[in-house]
């Protein structure tokens, strides 16, 4: 197999370990804080049946490894649940988020990414080009910040 290829796959490999190992410790974190969610929501002067029936809604009243694997089930299926603020499905809520910000990303690589090979042939040859990185005062004065050398070398 290519290098490259299972460099790849390493890389993807480490990303889907280190998420399961962040979901797994801001579970136990969550879980670790005092307090209920119950509660939360519904305030300490809830009656007893209301806080039961709504804790078995939200799937509290299971143990926590069982709601994980669950919550874990989920997610691997696409379903992310309802938000509790305005009971939408969350997938929804991100969609046209991520859309967004897919368009904006997409839109700074076409304008970036072009620049970069237009760039290098300044930096490089017998007479590189200094790039100065200034910058505006309150005052309207220009303030020369750094000068940047494209080549270290001189070419005499």
């Amino acid at each position: 197999m290519n290098e490259i290829a299972v460099l790849v796959l390493k890389r993807i490999g480490l990303g889907i370990l280190t998420l399961f190992v962040i979901s797994i410790l801001i579970f136990v974190g969550v879980e670790a804080l005092p307090g209920d969610l119950t509660e939360a929501i519904l305030g300490q002067n809830a009656l007893p049946d209301t806080v039961a029936a709504f804790r078995k809604a939200l799937k509290l009243d299971l143990p926590p490894h069982v709601r994980y694997f669950a919550w874990l089930g989920d997610v691997l299926s696409g379903d992310l649940g309802n938000s509790l603020a305005n009971g939408r499905p969350i997938t929804a809520l991100i969609g046209w988020r991520l859309r967004n910000t897919l368009f904006l990303a997409s839109a700074t690589a076409v304008i970036a990414v072009p620049g970069m090979p237009l760039g290098s042939p300044g930096m490089e040859g017998p007479n590189p080009v200094e790039y100065e990185v200034i910058a505006y005062n309150t005052k309207g004065q220009t303030q020369v910040y750094a000068t940047v050398q494209g080549h270290s070398e001189r070419h005499e």
